[in-house]
């Protein structure tokens, strides 16, 4: 994950859910699946957003807003993360492809930022997609441990096994009992929101992603914090 910054409580429920390799494995609900992923590969901007946390809590929020300005991709994240004293971190990013701002709330009082050409500058693209903006990388579902689809109107969800999940580099280590992912759709196919639902050592995490705006977002913008 190439952003400077995630926030930590997310990190697991991310690399989780976007961590799915691709394999020639056919499941009941793959033609859906394709399709949301070049739908939504094919978007010139959207705003994606990631609430959850264990045992019922939100804890972690994560959003995403970008769009494409030729080739070049420019975004504004914001992460939260809720601390065990009850107090709130914030992390924001902005990226407008020439310069990259960002700030740790409540720490710092200003922003501070990455000028293109500089150290630690990075971009992305079209061909180099954030992972919020490759379809192929947001829709993992891990279709090797798959062992029922159910199916609900525009609605699908998959049950897994857990121990055929070891497959998978991320799970491996990780005493996962019980994993479900639903995904939901709109008649044209567009994916506009999936939940994964899990439990690691008898503690379960619920994540819920939403897609909005899709190619509606004409500008983006630092805030004025």
């Amino acid at each position: 994950l190439k952003m400077k910054k995630i926030i930590a409580a997310g990190l697991l429920s991310v690399t989780l859910l976007l961590s799915g390799c691709t394999q020639t494995v056919d499941y009941d609900g793959k033609e859906e699946i394709e399709r949301a992923r070049g739908l939504h590969t094919g978007l010139e901007s959207a705003s994606v957003s990631l609430t959850g946390g264990q045992n019922g809590g939100n804890d972690v929020t994560q959003e995403i807003t970008y769009r494409f300005a030729g080739e070049v991709m420019q975004y504004l994240y914001h992460g939260t993360q809720k601390q065990t004293d009850g107090t709130v971190k914030e992390y924001y990013e902005f990226n407008n492809g020439t310069e990259i701002d960002f700030i740790d709330l409540p720490e710092d009082s200003e922003w501070d930022y990455y000028a293109k050409g500089s150290e630690g500058f990075y971009s992305y693209s079209k061909s180099s997609r954030h992972y919020f903006a490759d379809g192929a990388q947001l829709f993992s579902v891990y279709e090797g441990a798959i062992v029922e689809t159910k199916r609900n109107g525009n609605t699908l969800t998959f049950i897994y096994d857990p121990r055929a999940l070891v497959q998978y580099e991320s799970f491996r280590g990780i005493n996962i009992t019980d994993f479900t992912m639903t995904y939901q759709f709109n008649d044209e196919g567009y994916c506009t929101a999936f939940s994964n639902a899990y439990t690691v050592d008898g503690n379960v995490y619920d994540y819920n992603v939403t897609i909005a705006d899709m190619n509606l977002v004409d500008e983006i913008k630092r805030p004025e914090l």
